[in-house]
């Protein structure tokens, strides 16, 4: 969702008015002194236990709903775009969603003689992407070379057959089996 900077003002503004009302609200509930008149005689009303409790978790609610919207108003990571730009031209702009990004790197990686297992995971940072990879190796690997080798060939899989700039790769070798442990079937 694309805000323009007058809305973000709006919906922040709105977020804090909505706070202080359910203050008010709250305050008025438990029986905090308000000096006017017009309030004092709404309190009145929440005299009965059951409106007051009522009141209470109808201002909670308020309270959530507008920190819920602050945080999400400010929240860096929600904003992230789900494709990065492949190709641009004077036609237009062609984009690669992260999912077919990542499928291509699992893909990959699996192809990897001394890979058992892979989850992998793309993330977009602007223009280009950054790639984690977690591996189980074989025993027969030896994991600085092949973590090594894995980064160069992955940032040059992508950049190669899809475009994508590769800002960064992370291999994490999160198993090795030792040599003559039988493989186990799935």
């Amino acid at each position: 969702m694309n805000m323009k900077w007058i809305d973000k003002g709006l919906l922040g503004l709105l977020s804090v008015l909505v706070i202080l009302m359910g203050l008010l609200l709250l305050s008025a509930a438990v029986g905090f002194p308000l000096d006017t008149a017009a309030l004092q005689n709404a309190a009145a009303a929440l005299v009965n236990p059951w409106v007051a409790l009522g009141t209470c978790a109808f201002a909670l609610v308020l309270i959530a709903i507008a920190v819920r919207l602050l945080i999400a108003l400010f929240d860096k990571n929600s904003k992230a775009p789900q494709n990065v730009i492949v190709h641009r031209n004077e036609s237009g702009s062609s984009y690669m969603t992260v999912n077919a990004l990542n499928t291509m790197v699992q893909r990959h990686v699996k192809a990897e003689e001394q890979v058992r297992e892979c989850k992998t995971s793309v993330k977009v940072n602007g223009d280009a992407v950054k790639v984690i990879a977690r591996v189980s190796a074989k025993p027969e690997a030896v994991i600085p070379a092949m973590t090594e080798q894995l980064q160069s060939s992955i940032r040059t899989y992508l950049e190669t057959y899809s475009g994508v700039k590769v800002e960064t790769v992370e291999v994490i070798v999160e198993a090795t089996e030792a040599a003559g442990t039988p493989a186990r079937v799935s």
